[in-house]
């Protein structure tokens, strides 16, 4: 009798031990399962987060516009050197007028092509700093979505069809290392993130 009773015991621990090991599988809730794909790889398209997050674009436009006015200074430079010119012209050489107005326009094409040079290597390391800043925000944004997901990979691409029409870019386009990919892309949900 003591037998008998022992076993139903020892079944209903087993089942009660079985049912406690099956509950703590991970995935069995479904909650998991949202936050770990079954390949915890994804995609991203750059130059779509690049062109569509709204920071960027706004500070490209302001580097536009900064753009415009060092235009603006250079053509005021290059008229008053031509005036100086026509001012030349009129002007005996050899004469101290003459000697003087060489002379202004000798340190105004000095003037100017430092001005060049100081606002192109400005604008270069601007354009460098926002595209950097820009790239160092995404990342972050990326890293927190792929972690809170379980992602262990995110690999960049570029979507969209070849261009037969530019070689170059049909090219550069083919030696693409993502060819195909089915519901990796994280692109829109990172833009989302961002703005």
């Amino acid at each position: 009798m003591r037998r008998q009773v022992s076993s139903p015991i020892v079944v209903a621990v087993l089942a009660a031990l079985l049912g406690y090991s099956w509950a703590q599988r991970p995935g069995l809730h479904g909650d998991d399962e949202v936050n770990a794909p079954a390949f915890p790889v994804a995609v991203i398209d750059l130059g779509k987060v690049f062109k569509g997050y709204k920071p960027f674009a706004e500070r490209q436009a302001e580097m536009q516009r900064e753009i415009q006015k060092a235009e603006e200074t250079a053509k005021e430079m290059v008229a008053e050197a031509r005036k100086l010119q026509e001012e030349l012209k009129g002007v005996k050489p050899g004469s101290a007028d003459h000697k003087r107005i060489a002379d202004e326009l000798q340190a105004r094409s000095k003037e100017f092509e430092s001005f060049q040079r100081g606002r192109q290597q400005q604008l270069l390391e601007g354009q460098s700093k926002l595209l950097s800043d820009t790239y160092d925000r995404i990342v972050e944004q990326v890293q927190q979505y792929a972690e809170t997901r379980g992602i262990k990979l995110v690999v960049q691409f570029q979507a969209g069809p070849l261009d037969a029409k530019n070689p170059q870019q049909t090219v550069a386009q083919l030696s693409r290392p993502i060819v195909y990919h089915n519901t990796l892309d994280i692109t829109d949900d990172i833009l989302q993130a961002l703005n």
